[in-house]
């Protein structure tokens, strides 16, 4: 039996992901971990993988989300982003779109957190 969230279900494509909760994983960890070595495959984009994540969390896990993204972006500076890229992947993300901008998109989420929460 595998214990998750219900990441995203698209009836168009047919898919639902699960990522499974590991004891004592922050939700930064399985969020990262969302984008793994195949997603480019599954054929969502980032925008719609992320809010399906967020909108599987409760309002505290949320709260704890924003405030590790915005951690990540704080101790992570600089225009090349490659410490924010490595950070990122030692949270779990295996895969990034070269041509999104990382900050930008954490950036991005945090706004879409808090509007929403």
């Amino acid at each position: 039996m595998v214990v998750g969230h219900k990441i995203l279900n698209l009836p168009d494509k047919d898919l639902t992901i699960l990522i499974p909760k590991y004891g004592s994983r922050r939700e930064i960890q399985r969020f990262a971990s969302l984008f793994h070595q195949d997603f480019d495959l599954m054929g969502l984009s980032i925008d719609d993988a992320a809010n399906g994540f967020f909108n599987s969390l409760t309002r505290v896990e949320l709260s704890s989300l924003r405030k590790d993204l915005q951690k990540l972006i704080d101790e992570n500076p600089g225009k090349k982003q490659k410490g924010l890229r490595k950070a990122w992947s030692r949270l779990g993300a295996q895969w990034w779109d070269e041509k999104k901008d990382l900050r930008a998109s954490i950036i991005h989420w945090i706004y879409e957190i808090e509007k929403g929460t």
